[in-house]
């Protein structure tokens, strides 16, 4: 972003079938938020947009409309959209909703560990040791946290934890923007991986709270030097 516009180029050439078309055009518009294309507080056009996915304004109303139940937009008045902000406030709730479900996972997948389990998150494990450009570092790391989380067999805990993934994704990828390879992530996830694989249900459930919590405080901190940049510029 050179003129303080969103890079719409990064959406250019949609071309899906019109049954999915809202679905899809949501989803392209999800995933150049999340790689920052159009950072929190962006002013999204309407015309714009729809030019640029190659959809009608009704078919891009319908995706901006899922992305809204998301948190990823928000509508400020008649057709003018904005890319939601990411404050303390909503930094916060994500964290804490993510400590609770990950700490709860961590406790049922290590309770019920088995061999199967046990090979399958040591392979995320050592996948993360290979992970070296900041989105195979983001989509290496959630995959082995949604592992843990599936492994735990709990319908409604995999349910409510995928609904959130997707906003998970985008608080990561905008740590990592700030602070790049700010931690080892198989040094960092390897006391987790190792209390699930031995059956300690607690330390598992600690282990992970605390990890999620830590994490917190790192992007709270990034987020209030962000600020106070802006203020000062």
């Amino acid at each position: 972003m050179t003129d303080g516009r969103p890079k719409l180029v990064a959406l250019k050439g949609l071309k899906v079938e019109r049954r999915n078309l809202a679905q899809k055009a949501g989803d392209r518009l999800r995933e150049a938020i999340i790689a920052g294309d159009f950072p929190p507080g962006a002013r999204l056009t309407e015309v714009e947009l729809a030019e640029a996915l190659a959809v009608s304004r009704g078919t891009l109303r319908a995706a901006l409309a899922e992305l809204q139940a998301e948190g990823f937009v928000v509508c400020e008045r008649y057709s003018a959209w904005r890319v939601a902000s990411l404050g303390p406030s909503e930094i916060w709730e994500s964290y804490t909703l993510r400590a609770a479900l990950e700490s709860m996972a961590a406790r049922l997948a290590a309770a019920r560990i088995e061999p199967s389990i046990r090979d399958a998150l040591q392979n995320h494990l050592r996948a993360l040791s290979n992970a070296k450009t900041a989105s195979a570092r983001a989509e290496r790391d959630l995959a082995l946290h949604l592992a843990i989380v599936e492994h735990a067999r709990h319908r409604q805990l995999s349910e409510i934890y995928r609904k959130t993934l997707q906003r998970f994704r985008w608080i990561y990828a905008l740590s990592e923007a700030a602070e790049p390879d700010r931690i080892d992530l198989y040094d960092w996830h390897e006391p987790l991986v190792s209390a699930i694989c031995a059956g300690e249900a607690d330390e598992a459930a600690r282990i992970a709270h605390e990890m999620i919590m830590s994490s917190l405080g790192d992007d709270l901190r990034a987020a209030g030097e962000s600020r106070g940049a802006e203020k000062s510029a």
